[in-house]
């Protein structure tokens, strides 16, 4: 059913957002998908915007969408992240400015316009502006097997939060209010969830969960709407299904 009503922001009333759109590399293939938001938990067709991005080829890849398109990046062979503009298709074999490198085990280009970034095994996680050749700041330091999943809205507030996922499996949000921050522990796990990505997909401009189970089925806990530090798991609603056929694709952003 549809409404005549825009879709509003829950940190800014009256400000019409939209949900992001799905950003998944298939990594039988090596091409680039882009699902656009239709609505809220809802996707169109997949729309092929890349190739040649295996995971031997480009081993550490992310994507970030803002005003100008979307921009990948990628781990360089100089030991810093490497920027591809926005085009209408991207060829790694011709928009690959240096060869991909390891020094970096995940990518994360955040809502806010920087780059959060992790090396392969750090306990540190550091954010760096978007820009080729930028120094990192450590924002995070985090136990020994804790993985970073990404940045945006969880806690409500006015910056984009961190969300990392520890060795059990169970996530941590990091509160940007100001100074070092808070870090918010959930209890409940997200069984069997792989290559977990925080994704607006309510048009709400909070961030759920977004992974794929077992069986592939794309699957997202979307936000609440509120969050009480006193107990973080309210934050996420119930599962929902988005699309099966996942088994070969990792939601890049």
């Amino acid at each position: 059913m549809s409404s005549s009503v825009p879709l509003t922001s829950a940190t800014a009333p009256g400000v019409p957002v939209r949900g992001a759109d799905l950003l998944a590399r298939d990594r039988r293939t090596g091409d680039l998908l882009r699902f656009a938001w239709h609505g809220p938990e809802s996707y169109a067709a997949p729309e092929r915007i890349g190739a040649g991005f295996g995971v031997d080829t480009v081993p550490v890849l992310g994507a970030g969408q803002g005003i100008s398109g979307i921009t990948l990046w990628y781990a360089g062979a100089s030991g810093l992240p490497v920027g591809v503009p926005g085009r209408p298709f991207f060829d790694a074999a011709s928009c690959l400015t240096e060869p991909p490198g390891s020094g970096f085990g995940v990518i994360v280009a955040t809502p806010d316009g920087t780059l959060l970034t992790q090396r392969p095994g750090a306990t540190t996680i550091e954010d760096r502006p978007a820009v080729p050749g930028a120094p990192g700041v450590t924002v995070a330091t985090v136990p020994r097997g804790t993985v970073l999943v990404g940045a945006g809205n969880v806690t409500t507030g006015r910056r984009h939060d961190i969300v990392v996922q520890g060795p059990d499996g169970r996530l941590a949000v990091l509160e940007r209010s100001g100074g070092a921050g808070q870090w918010y522990r959930f209890t409940a796990e997200l069984p069997g969830l792989r290559g977990i990505r925080l994704v607006d997909t309510s048009g709400d401009g909070l961030a759920g969960c977004a992974g794929v189970v077992p069986d592939g089925t794309l699957v997202v806990y979307p936000h609440s709407g509120v969050f009480w530090p006193q107990d973080p798991d309210t934050v996420l609603l119930s599962p929902v299904a988005l699309a099966g056929g996942w088994h070969d694709l990792d939601i890049l952003q």
